[in-house]
């Protein structure tokens, strides 16, 4: 007998799915942050007047770095659970009748 998939709030599946993007794109995102800041790079003088220093200095914070990862990735998660839930109550058959 096949399982339905019904929506509900004990199925962790579709947090878990929902979240991954948001993870995805922060974590490479914070550690180039990182690699810039250590790369300490020279900027041109337009540049200079405006960061009012010689280098390209970015503030990398260990606790902020983690907390923006988390909340973006709970902000895509919630983002993302209307639609998988929507989803998730359709049959194969009409979601494949719908796409397109």
């Amino acid at each position: 007998m096949q399982k339905s998939l019904r929506p509900s709030i004990r199925q962790p599946e579709f947090v878990r799915v929902a979240s991954v993007p948001g993870r995805v794109r922060s974590c490479p995102g914070s550690l180039i942050a990182a690699a810039l800041n250590a790369a300490r790079i020279a900027v041109p003088i337009s540049v200079q007047l405006f960061l009012m220093s010689d280098k390209l200095h970015l503030a990398v914070h260990f606790q902020s770095l983690a907390s923006s990862v988390a909340l973006l990735t709970a902000v895509t998660a919630l983002a993302a659970l209307y639609p998988s839930f929507r989803a998730a109550r359709l049959k194969p058959v009409t979601a494949m009748s719908h796409f397109g």
